[in-house]
């Protein structure tokens, strides 16, 4: 037992003798990508384009509206208490608004990933009705229409039904498909991933670099004020998952080849607009590609809502991310209040406050 009172000191002292090592590891890792970026912006110099102030001032200032998710899966002693939150937040006063769904249900290690698919459809319905000259919408345009298929699929494959499968199956509706045909053809909407796996550039790159995610690349390659030229998503054919998302989002004939012709036009880009600022990843649809002035718009966006050293994320999304994410967490508080305030029971008390780690 002697040794016990030692413990908390040793952890200490391993977090903190591997953590030197790991930093010291990170440290070099950066010095050696700094070396490097010269050879990077060499290797994508075909592709890097400059954006002038004076283009993107010619488009005129924007009314900006984003779109972000949040959602929470609390296990409590009773099953799941799901919450699905999708928030707009914009320039103007009538850029606000939100849906939110809430359930208890039986608990299932399948009901996080269907619960992320109603998320993903609430985010395409708020976006397609945003009022906005550009409309941004948290993640990849791909990943979120992933999000949704994978959704309704998991949904219809439950054995026992619930509330959220039942509202996950119910996303396949025909106001959906219109959302995404609406957002996949105007020239509006620009989805912005925080995070990336892919690497576009690696066919240009350094040995030793290809395995790295692209937005990390472009943020090396690109200075203040460039972005890279257009590249196409691979075709819908070109994956599994893709090639599911029309089928579980209902799409069939001549409405699932306008859809796939639709998805395959996704295009991207990626834009640094300021020295403190990562380059940002921009997904675009085909005709916004090809318009010049909804691309400067897009960028515009961007450069003038980045303007905070402080931020990483253009200030409409950060502000919708804020408030998807303080009421979705808010959710599970206020309902077992509620709860606790409307029995009597001791032991049915305990359940309702009980949760599954607790």
């Amino acid at each position: 037992m002697q040794g016990l009172d030692n413990v908390p000191a040793e952890i200490v002292k391993r977090l903190l003798t591997r953590g030197f090592e790991v930093a010291t590891r990170a440290a070099s890792q950066a010095a050696e990508f700094s070396a490097m970026r010269d050879a990077v912006r060499e290797s994508l110099s075909g592709i890097i384009a400059a954006v002038p102030d004076e283009c993107l001032d010619g488009v005129g200032k924007q009314h900006v509206t984003a779109v972000d998710g949040g959602l929470v899966c609390e296990s409590r002693s009773i099953g799941d208490l799901c919450t699905a939150v999708a928030v707009t937040a914009g320039s103007s006063h009538d850029s606000g608004g939100c849906d939110v769904w809430m359930d208890s249900v039986p608990r299932s290690p399948h009901n996080k990933e269907i619960l992320s698919g109603v998320m993903s459809s609430m985010e395409v319905g708020l976006a397609a009705a945003a009022p906005g000259d550009v409309v941004m919408i948290d993640g990849a345009m791909l990943s979120t229409l992933i999000n949704v298929s994978k959704s309704v699929h998991g949904a219809r494959s439950v054995k026992t039904p619930s509330a959220l499968s039942d509202r996950a199956a119910s996303s396949a509706s025909p106001e959906l498909r219109d959302a995404v045909m609406e957002i996949l053809g105007n020239v509006r909407f620009v989805a912005m991933p925080k995070y990336t796996t892919t690497n576009e550039f690696a066919p240009l790159l350094p040995q030793g670099l290809a395995g790295h995610d692209a937005r990390t690349i472009a943020t090396m390659a690109l200075r203040p004020g460039e972005m890279t030229l257009f590249t196409v998503r691979p075709p819908s054919g070109a994956d599994k998952q893709r090639q599911l998302i029309g089928p579980a989002l209902g799409f069939s004939g001549a409405g699932a080849e306008a859809f796939a012709a639709a998805l395959d036009g996704v295009q991207s880009c990626y834009y640094r607009p300021h020295p403190w600022t990562p380059a940002f990843r921009l997904d675009m649809t085909a005709r916004s590609a090809d318009d010049d002035e909804a691309t400067l718009r897009a960028l515009r966006a961007v450069r003038d809502s980045t303007m905070t050293s402080g931020l990483r994320e253009p200030f409409p999304l950060y502000l919708a991310d804020l408030f998807a994410k303080q009421v979705s967490v808010g959710a599970a508080p206020v309902v077992e209040m509620a709860s606790l305030s409307s029995i009597a029971d001791p032991e049915a008390k305990l359940l309702v406050a009980m949760g599954y780690r607790s």
